[in-house]
């Protein structure tokens, strides 16, 4: 949200977030110097109250924006957010009045174990509706080749490629 809250002016900002700027200024607190009215959210008091009108905030804001003009939201390395974000995200994948508001996620499965909380996660809005899934594996041999000779300048003998392809599994970051 940061990055798009960010671009706006101070009257767009404030007629977006509406009501919810308060609340919202507990996720993104830059909020509090643009907009003085967003200063005075009393806490609700128990934990369960707090979380529920924070995801309210977050899901009606979200969906302003998204009447506005579609709006992707990308929220990548889900395999390291904590509980409080995955249950932010189950409530906005299952969220029937976002509008026009494509959610994408991105995570490493090698490193979730069987109790990750992110499989309950994508089981739980599977009920719901399907969730689509790309799996991305490691670029082949030739892809490592011609990666390495297009930043090396020069080509690289097959066993390097080989032994880099292998110590790498494919993985563009790393080769």
């Amino acid at each position: 949200l940061r990055p798009r809250l960010e671009r706006m002016g101070d009257a767009e900002l404030a007629a977006v977030l509406g009501p919810e700027a308060a609340e919202l200024a507990r996720l993104v607190p830059e909020i509090r110097s643009r907009l003085p009215d967003a200063r005075g959210a009393a806490p609700a008091g128990d934990p369960e109250t707090e979380r529920r009108l924070l995801f309210t905030a977050v899901t009606r804001v979200l969906g302003r924006l998204g009447r506005q003009r579609p709006l992707l939201l990308v929220v990548d390395d889900l395999h390291w957010a904590d509980r409080s974000s995955l249950l932010l995200g189950r409530h906005l994948a299952r969220e029937p009045r976002l509008g026009r508001v494509l959610i994408v996620g991105t995570f490493r499965d090698t490193e979730l174990d069987p109790r990750h909380p992110l499989l309950d996660l994508i089981a739980d809005v599977e009920r719901d509706r399907p969730v689509p899934r790309i799996r991305l594996g490691g670029m082949e041999e030739h892809e490592v080749a011609a990666l390495i000779g297009s930043w090396h300048g020069a080509e690289v003998g097959d066993a390097d490629v080989r032994a880099i392809r292998e110590e790498t599994e494919g993985n563009p970051f790393f080769v």
